[in-house]
């Protein structure tokens, strides 16, 4: 019997969508520096370079629309006739655009949904092909705490949207389980950014500052870095989780632990150390 685990992933291949965005960088970053050969891909190919230059070493930029399922196929074909596996999927391309029900277009939720569900699906697909062949894999969805817990503040498509990559998740766990293919998702809560920072600071609906609402819900008070989506997302793609497949795991300070009508702890004070007697 051995207890050792690692989160290394020396030597596997890593494709990683929406890389040139905050989290992506984070996770291309992370993975190459944990051993993985990173394909970084994007539809921003300035960003791409730029991160490229920054990481160098075991990455590859691919200007890419997910989207865009012949972009898809192009893609893996490409990673395969290099590398000759695809090891870990990262599907990390989204997001949002907050829109109140009411106000919601066919062409908005229409975006929302190929940005966020379609393409995790559509790139899980053909990935999926190759890891069948190959008989291992891991996949991780990058989901949301609104994925799992209405939200309001007019996320309801984005909400929609990751509630399906949840269940999506769950799915392709249970249909490729057997062809040693694992699948989970991330769901974290409200990310540190700029925008995030600026949008805390306007009032919301119940006249709280947004940002003193999105705290008080946060047993350990602060917003996720998208350092701390790492650790997990390398967890979820090494052998250290080899026997977990079809969970969603939050990044969330604990926000899901609490039902809304909770109240967040007060710190607590250290204890006095005994005195020497």
């Amino acid at each position: 019997m051995t207890t050792e685990t690692s989160l290394r992933l020396d030597g596997r291949t890593a494709i990683i969508t929406g890389a040139a965005g905050l989290i992506g960088s984070a996770l291309s970053a992370g993975f190459a520096a944990n051993g993985a050969n990173v394909v970084m891909v994007d539809r921003d190919a300035d960003g791409l370079a730029r991160l490229a230059v920054e990481l160098g070493g075991a990455t590859t930029a691919v200007p890419c629309d997910v989207t865009d399922l012949d972009a898809i196929d192009e893609l893996v074909a490409d990673v395969v006739g290099q590398f000759g596996t695809i090891d870990v999927l990262v599907n990390n391309a989204g997001g949002n655009r907050r829109v109140l029900p009411h106000e919601v277009t066919l062409e908005g939720w229409r975006q929302i949904t190929e940005l966020n569900l379609l393409s995790a699906f559509f790139v899980s697909q053909q990935v999926g092909l190759q890891m069948i062949t190959q008989g291992h894999g891991s996949i991780v969805n990058i989901s949301s705490t609104c994925g799992c817990s209405a939200m309001g503040r007019g996320n309801i498509v984005f909400s929609a949207a990751k509630a399906g990559v949840n269940h999506l998740t769950r799915e392709l766990a249970l249909e490729w389980g057997a062809s040693g293919i694992r699948v989970n998702a991330i769901a974290p809560s409200q990310v540190d950014s700029a925008g995030m920072r600026q949008w805390m600071a306007e009032t919301g609906a119940d006249g709280r500052p947004v940002g003193d609402t999105l705290l008080a819900g946060v047993p350990l008070g602060r917003l996720v870095t998208a350092e701390d989506i790492v650790g997990p997302a390398l967890f979820l793609a090494s052998d250290a989780s080899r026997m977990v497949s079809g969970t969603v795991i939050p990044v969330d300070g604990g926000n899901l632990s609490a039902n809304i009508a909770g109240t967040v702890g007060r710190p607590i004070a250290a204890a006095a150390a005994p005195s020497a007697t």
